[in-house]
């Protein structure tokens, strides 16, 4: 069987996940007080067990339900900007390398639709053919609805 495609996700991939980690502590901390020891040990026991959505566990566990979600999220989407340091190149050289072997190139990505903006300043938009971001599709992972449209 050839492969005929690809997908990647934006965070922890074509960019370090560091611009969501700035963006959502500083948002939870507009909502209530987190310390950054807290933010982490959480953060890192969803890297160490990463089933379900962070965002739900960052919520759980810092304003106690999931009643907030949304205006956590509105809050840390307005914060989540990726800057020049946060791009790993190795992405960049392997989407271009994928392209160039004529496979397709998918994005499945829970990232505000600023992202649009930054892969497109970075040119990297032109080497995607599918781009599944949360907030231009209205769906997030892990729904499967995302993973159909791509």
């Amino acid at each position: 069987m050839k492969v005929k495609a690809a997908t990647f996700d934006i965070g922890g991939v074509l960019y370090s996940d560091d611009a969501f980690k700035r963006a959502i502590f500083s948002a939870l901390n507009q909502l209530t007080t987190v310390t950054q020891a807290d933010f982490d040990q959480v953060y890192q026991d969803h890297l160490k067990a990463p089933n379900g959505s962070l965002r739900s566990k960052l919520c759980l566990s810092f304003l106690g339900s999931l009643d907030k979600k949304g205006e956590l999220m509105k809050l840390a989407n307005e914060k989540w900007l990726f800057n020049d340091a946060d791009q790993y190149q190795d992405g960049k050289e392997c989407l271009i390398k994928l392209k160039q072997m004529g496979l397709k190139i998918g994005i499945v990505a829970n990232q505000p639709a600023a992202a649009a903006e930054r892969l497109k300043q970075d040119n990297l938009f032109e080497l995607i053919d599918f781009l599944g971001i949360s907030a231009i599709v209205g769906i997030e992972k892990p729904d499967p609805g995302i993973f159909k449209l791509a």
